[in-house]
């Protein structure tokens, strides 16, 4: 019986060590992930409002250079492989900016016709 116990005990033992080593990897991923998910999502209110005609076409390309602006911070952020606090701070703030800014232009009363 302790043979069998000791036998288990390192098998959950290694299979508790293996999964911390592959969850590391993806918690420090997540911001990636987030950040992607976030552009991804302004980018499809943006568009909403191009459709529906609640962003006029100066409000647009006012919006494009500050979401290009997001994306060029988000790709130099990413550049050697890892998201520092405070690059993702900078890029959580940005995007807060940006998210209010598109808020602003959808609600402003400004229609396309």
């Amino acid at each position: 019986m302790t043979k069998l116990t000791n036998s288990l005990t390192a098998k959950v033992a290694t299979t508790v060590a293996a999964l911390t080593l592959l969850a590391a990897p993806l918690k420090a991923d997540r911001w990636h992930y987030m950040i992607d998910d976030r552009l991804a999502e302004h980018e499809r209110i943006l568009f909403d409002g191009v459709k529906n005609g609640s962003i006029s076409y100066a409000e647009l390309q006012d919006l494009r250079r500050g979401f290009r602006f997001i994306v060029k911070q988000v790709s130099k952020a990413k550049r050697d492989g890892e998201l520092s606090v405070a690059e993702r701070d900078r890029i959580r703030r940005l995007q807060d900016q940006f998210a209010t800014a598109l808020f602003q232009e959808r609600n402003d009363g400004q229609r396309r016709w």
